[in-house]
């Protein structure tokens, strides 16, 4: 009796051996499946790339860009109406990352921070750049909402001040226009934030959606990467900003709209100049790096 007891345990133990073995194997399976995809978009972040690049991300009908730099600075430029700038970042930024150096709500326009308060309820943001401009839409209720509570978290708000520069180890991030040197409360368009990333021989402009009649207004040396104005529409993106500024690529964020974006006529002068244009609706992220 004792013998076949003995002979019942060691089956059942070698059963549970088997078993356990069976568990831990397709344990093994679950983890590769699911870390496989995340060790495949970290090989395109900017950790290993080992320089600073700028992520145009795919927000649909708005803008949105994230910039990492060589040192591992997070820059957030808007970002877009809705969530979809989440799914944009988890696949731009580093897994554990969730933290934000600098975030630059450019203006109100829903399609530019409808989705800023998702990124502040998701990630540590460190300073907030704002244009000042209050709105009594829902989008910027919202926002403001997402941003007091940041503060409460130790953020730093602020609306700078025109050439007011954000320094980091490798690169840094310059206001590169404020309309008339003031704010203006009638059009929030006109009080776009424009933003230049600079780092060694290499700039990248961003414009928001300012109307071409004040792009003359900022003064820049040639640059390599334009963030088109307004999705491309016919009201930004004039002949002498492409003619001062000389991009040799220019992103235009853009997706399914009823407004014509982007407009023949600006792509157009694009061609013209033979400037290498990328399209958020055609290529999805867009992922520029500084050589």
């Amino acid at each position: 009796m004792r013998k076949s007891y003995l002979i019942t345990a060691d089956f059942f133990m070698n059963k549970r051996n088997i078993f356990s073995n069976w568990i831990l194997l397709v344990l093994v399976v679950a983890v590769f499946a699911f870390w496989k995809p995340i060790i495949r978009s970290d090989e395109n972040t900017a950790v290993r790339e080992n320089k600073t690049c700028i992520w145009f991300l795919d927000v649909g009908q708005g803008d949105s860009a994230y910039i990492r730099t060589q040192n591992g600075k997070d820059i957030l430029i808007d970002a877009g109406a809705g969530n979809k700038v989440l799914s944009g970042l988890q696949k731009a930024m580093p897994f554990l990352d969730k933290s934000i150096d600098l975030a630059i709500a450019t203006h109100s326009d829903q399609d530019h921070i409808g989705g800023m308060d998702e990124v502040l309820k998701n990630y540590e943001v460190r300073e907030i750049w704002w244009n000042g401009f209050e709105s009594k839409t829902k989008t910027f209720k919202d926002f403001w909402q997402a941003v007091q509570s940041e503060i409460g978290q130790g953020a730093l708000i602020k609306i700078p001040a025109l050439f007011e520069t954000k320094i980091f180890p490798d690169a840094q991030i310059t206001l590169v226009y404020i309309k008339d040197g003031k704010f203006d409360n009638k059009d929030d368009n006109e009080n776009s934030l424009v933003v230049e990333l600079s780092e060694g021989e290499f700039d990248a402009l961003f414009m928001a959606d300012l109307p071409q009649e004040f792009e003359s207004q900022i003064s820049l040396k040639d640059i390599e990467v334009l963030k088109v104005g307004h999705h491309g529409s016919k009201t930004s993106t004039s002949d002498w900003l492409l003619d001062n500024f000389k991009p040799e690529k220019a992103v235009i964020s853009v997706g399914k709209n009823s407004y014509g974006h982007p407009h023949q006529a600006t792509l157009q002068k694009l061609q013209k100049r033979g400037i290498e244009i990328l399209r958020t609706d055609e290529k999805r992220d867009i992922k520029i790096c500084v050589d």
